[in-house]
């Protein structure tokens, strides 16, 4: 027999050997799961012990016999393929199911109380842990956003009946009121409308900033799910990573896991996006209708009962000022001096409700068209910053230059609203004062009937003169308290009126200042025509009329006699500015001739000619100024 066929027989021999001992060293190999996923960790045990257990095998069979790594026979004489090759385990990892958010936690507890594992052992284990976490909260978030973007595109066809339906529906009128309904049930029906006004706009922005994110996410989202399939590819195909220590192997699996269902959830919410954006896109228009539609009807709705609202409010002063008037023509002569205070007081207030009428309107039209150029000046931008500067976006930004608001009438209007404060506020604290002064009525009556009660008692019982004393106090009163309403109302619509012109002003420059930086020239005026030459000599024949002249002389000369000594003051100062000033030049002229400035060996001299100048130049504009 030669040496091959005694090879042979050998190594089936122990092949046949190890076969029937394979149970018996399996069943003694103890593979026990880390303490670091317990049941609700899912780790893929059967492969660790086909991996461990082919371990075994060869370290305590093989010794130095030795195996065709190529084919092997068992029993059968049946061809199979090599230990190595059956088991894929040692060469690619099965990714484990993932874990959940509350055993991590609890794992990190357990971490932070194990005081055996070493700190280097520790830290790598956390920040795998920590990673783990994120993903699974990672997860958490984006099948809540793939459950809502879902329920989205079933429900977008009904949204869109609805939509359409409430687009073809109007809004309801405004309810009908009596002609002789107060205004004060007006104005809690005007407060509603503008509530409502207030919450359309802001859905209105609502909607318009949601469509725009989804505008600016649409040109992501194919990048996006191109760099997700590659990061996902890239996962799946990481080999599992090699670790002495069994528990940061186990960790890097989990980590890894979880990896991967997150960048599933994540293609998966992307590619869902454009399918919502698809399905949402016929809603966009309507919607965007049904905003602008909603907004103006109550536009509409609130400066209509906005206007009744002023006229009855004016109404209902006049005829309190007409009663006033009667009651002081039927007043006693003794108490007419009490009924024509009623009077003005009623008439005052009449004023203010007209001029906080006037107010109103004033502060309405002013937001209306800071609305109109804000939402111009932000569509003209948006146009630039998508598509470039281009010559029609330059003919745009002029044109919107010259509809820009006027600030100078609003910086005067502020100006006036400086001035007129502080007298509001005066007055309403005067009338304040007044009317906590007449808490007690019968104290005043008593007094007013001793002052006046002589010729009062005369004509009337001691119990009418009364009657008739109260019927006054009680109407100044209540003039008091609609007075001080409305002076206060007035007070705070001018406040708001100051803050509303010095935000149109801010933003009016800040667009004027966007647009002549991005546009080189703007023409501030039209071109010089024949007709303005025409014009310029109508002006100029007006400035050298002597009539002119003359009218300008006599003016100088009355505000001299009107202020006589203020006026020899100015002269004096003036002459003496003029003697100043001519020493200041001498100053100059002496300092200039001087060798040292023409060597220039110092630079004293010149800076000192330099301010002399300044101050010299300075002294006519200060006498305008003054004057």
């Amino acid at each position: 027999m030669t040496n091959v066929t005694l090879r042979t027989i050998q190594t089936v021999a122990i092949l046949a050997g190890l076969v029937s001992f394979a149970p018996a060293v399996l069943a003694q190999v103890e593979i026990s799961p880390s303490a670091m996923f317990p049941a609700g960790a899912e780790i893929d045990e059967a492969n660790l012990v086909d991996g461990e257990s082919n371990d075994s095998f060869g370290n305590a069979t093989m010794g130095d016999a030795t195996v065709n790594e190529s084919t092997a026979l068992t029993d059968d004489n049946r061809a199979v393929e090599p230990a190595a090759e059956t088991t894929e385990s040692e060469t690619k990892e099965t990714p484990s199911a993932p874990v959940t958010l509350e055993t991590i936690q609890q794992q990190l507890a357990e971490l932070d109380a194990d005081k055996e594992t070493p700190d280097a052992t520790k830290t790598s284990l956390k920040q795998l842990l920590q990673r783990t976490v994120d993903s699974i909260k990672g997860v958490s978030e984006a099948s809540g956003l793939i459950a809502k973007y879902r329920t989205e595109i079933e429900e977008a066809p009904a949204r869109l009946d609805s939509l359409k339906k409430k687009l073809s529906t109007p809004l309801p009128s405004l309810p009908a009121f009596a002609a002789d309904a107060p205004a004060d049930d007006l104005v809690r029906v005007l407060q509603d409308l503008r509530q409502q006004l207030e919450d359309a706009k802001r859905s209105r922005d609502t909607h318009a900033e949601q469509w725009k994110s989804d505008a600016e996410r649409q040109v992501e989202w194919n990048r996006k799910i191109e760099e997700t399939t590659k990061k996902l590819a890239e996962a799946n195909g990481e080999p599992p990573v090699e670790s002495d220590d069994a528990l940061i192997q186990q960790a890097h699996r989990a980590e890894r896991t979880t990896r991967i269902q997150l960048l599933e959830k994540q293609l998966e919410l992307f590619k869902l996006e454009q399918r919502r954006s698809d399905a949402l896109s016929s809603l966009r228009p309507v919607q965007q209708d049904l905003d602008q539609v909603t907004v103006k009807q109550l536009e509409e709705q609130t400066q209509a009962l906005g206007k009744e609202v002023g006229r009855r409010r004016q109404l209902e002063t006049q005829q309190q000022a007409e009663e006033a008037r009667r009651q002081a023509r039927e007043a006693d002569p003794a108490l007419q001096e009490l009924a024509n205070g009623n009077t003005e007081l009623a008439e005052a207030r009449a004023t203010y409700s007209s001029r906080l009428t006037q107010l109103y309107s004033e502060l309405n039209l002013l937001n209306e068209k800071m609305a109109a150029e804000d939402q111009a000046f932000s569509e003209i931008k948006d146009q630039a910053e998508n598509v470039g500067m281009s010559e029609t976006i330059g003919v745009l930004l002029r044109s919107l230059r010259g509809s820009l608001l006027a600030t100078t009438p609003l910086k005067e209007r502020r100006q006036s609203i400086a001035k007129e404060m502080p007298a509001i506020q005066l007055q309403i604290s005067q009338y304040k004062d007044e009317r906590a002064a007449m808490f007690d009525l019968n104290k005043l009556t008593e007094e007013q009937l001793s002052k006046v009660g002589a010729s009062l008692l005369e004509r009337y019982e001691p119990t009418e003169a009364k009657r008739l004393i109260v019927d006054l106090l009680e109407a100044r009163k209540t003039y008091l308290d609609e007075t001080i309403h409305d002076l206060t109302k007035y007070a705070q619509k001018l406040s708001e009126l100051d803050i509303k012109a010095k935000s149109c002003i801010t933003a009016t420059s800040e667009h004027a200042k966007y647009i002549d930086e991005h546009v080189l020239w703007i023409r501030s005026t039209e071109p010089i025509q024949l007709e303005d030459l025409v014009a310029a000599r109508s002006g100029l024949e007006q400035i050298v009329t002597g009539s002119r002249w003359a009218e300008v002389v006599r003016n100088i000369g009355n505000a001299i006699r009107q202020n006589l000594w203020q006026s020899f003051g100015v002269l004096l100062l003036i002459a003496l500015g003029l003697g100043f000033r001519d020493r200041l030049l001498d100053r100059i002229q002496t300092i200039s001739q001087s060798k040292t400035v023409t060597f220039s060996y110092s630079f004293l001299p010149t800076l000192k000619c330099l301010i002399l100048t300044a101050i010299a130049a300075s002294f006519w504009p200060s006498v305008v100024f003054l004057v």
